[in-house]
């Protein structure tokens, strides 16, 4: 799954999101203080876990 990453700033500090899945609640992840977002989805377990987590639940 291709995610883009978007950035937004709080003060002097920029914020990493993606946006991933269409419809249900939403859902903020915040996995801990120092982690890169996009390498997350290389990780086989990290990535199997967001997908699912972008699933409507049906």
């Amino acid at each position: 799954m291709v995610v883009e990453t978007r950035y937004v700033t709080s003060g002097e500090v920029f914020v990493a999101y993606q946006i991933s899945g269409q419809d249900g609640p939403d859902l903020l992840m915040t996995p801990g203080f120092v982690s890169h977002l996009e390498l997350s989805w290389e990780n086989p377990h990290a990535a199997r876990s967001l997908t699912a987590s972008a699933r409507s639940p049906d």
